[in-house]
């Protein structure tokens, strides 16, 4: 019997879209270059999605049960200044822990893009 294809999700925010933007650019690109039989990427980014934005629960659908969910979030939180960073952690744990254990997602990455502040 073959096995299934893997379903992957990468989901955040803007960076997430323009990721797929880069990706949309070049047939090598597209699927991550993953074999198509075994892997199938989807991404979902949504601009300006942060740790405290309703949007974050309601765009769950793609999430559930993905074999590998990386998350890409928390830069436009910490993009503020005035933002504890200790909650923003907390709030990207939360979120994770949902994917894994409320969407029962396989496997969950966390990846945080940094940003400056200007």
């Amino acid at each position: 019997m073959a096995d299934r294809c893997k379903q992957v999700v990468i989901f955040g925010h803007s960076f997430v879209t323009h990721f797929e933007s880069f990706l949309e650019s070049s047939p090598t690109r597209w699927n991550l270059g993953l074999d198509t039989d075994r892997f199938s990427v989807h991404l979902h980014g949504i601009r300006g999605l942060t740790l405290k934005d309703a949007r974050l629960y309601s765009a769950d659908k793609g999430l559930e049960g993905a074999d590998l969910v990386i998350i890409d979030i928390g830069s436009n939180d910490v993009a503020d200044p005035a933002v504890d960073c200790n909650r923003v952690a907390i709030r990207l744990v939360a979120f994770a822990e949902y994917v894994l254990y409320g969407l029962e997602a396989k496997s969950v990455v966390l990846s945080f893009g940094g940003r400056t502040h200007e």
